[in-house]
Parts: structure tokens; C-alpha cells; sequence
């Protein structure tokens, strides 16, 4: 078996996610019976274990401010905005969407968007896509 841990943003960085990312891939081993299970009180909450195709990588448009309104851990739904890019001379926002459903997993640490850099992962549970499945097509 085959696995690949995504990390969270280095701004996304807590003891309490900590336990609960620990917890989750705890559970994670446990369902594929790679460690033996414990008793449903030690085990992590829900957890999505998401193909590499049906991650989806959020770029931004333009070179900009970010300011999230999403969580990594959050759920997200299609159509649902994540974040939005501030023009600070103008004051105008653009909302940045997500194509698909599934969790936010990781956002970017920077606060400053530049054209086509990643500003966030979905982990979701359908296929996408080519050009919002890879980052570094």
C-alpha cells in the first residue's frame, strides 16, 4: 500500500489540529488494518481518504492580498467561497470558489496571491479535471 500525507499551511498550526490530524491518521491506519483498532473513544473524528485525482488545487488570479474565509478542516461545498483577493488600493474583493465539494486540507502560508499560485487544497471524492487536479502541471 501506497500513501501520501498532504501537510497543513505553516499558518495553520495548533495543538488542538494537531491532535485531531494525529488522531485522524491514526484512524486512517487503523481502517486499512495497518494498526490494530481501539475502541471508538480513541479514534479521531470523520476522515476522508481522497484519491490524488479528486484533489483540488485553488490558484489565484491575480497578484493580490488573501484573506480567508474558510478553515483548513472546514467542509466546502461547490460553488463555495474559500477566500477572497483584496485590491488595496481600490478596496475591491474578488471571491475565490471552489469547484467541487470536500474538506480544505491546506492553504498557502503567504497572505500575498500571485497569478496561478496555489492558495488552497480540496480534498474531495470525485474525480476533476486535469487542469484543477495538479499544481505543477
Amino acid at each position: 500500500m501506497a500513501a501520501t500525507l498532504e501537510y497543513r499551511g505553516t499558518t495553520d498550526v495548533s495543538d488542538d489540529l494537531a491532535v485531531k490530524d494525529a488522531l485522524g491518521l491514526i484512524g486512517f491506519m487503523e481502517a486499512v488494518r495497518i494498526l490494530e483498532p481501539k475502541s471508538k473513544l480513541q479514534q479521531g473524528g470523520d476522515t476522508l481518504h481522497a484519491r490524488l485525482e479528486c484533489v483540488e488545487y485553488v490558484a489565484a488570479s491575480a497578484h493580490r492580498v488573501v484573506i480567508f474565509s474558510k478553515a483548513t478542516g472546514q467542509k466546502v461545498a461547490a460553488g463555495e467561497e474559500i477566500a477572497q483577493i483584496l485590491d488595496p488600493t481600490t478596496g475591491e474583493r474578488t471571491s475565490v470558489t471552489v469547484r467541487s465539494p470536500g474538506i480544505m486540507f491546506g492553504r498557502t502560508g503567504s497572505r500575498i496571491a500571485a497569478p496561478g499560485s496555489t492558495l488552497a487544497a480540496i480534498a474531495g471524492t470525485t474525480p476533476l479535471d486535469s487542469d484543477c487536479a495538479d499544481p505543477f502541471p
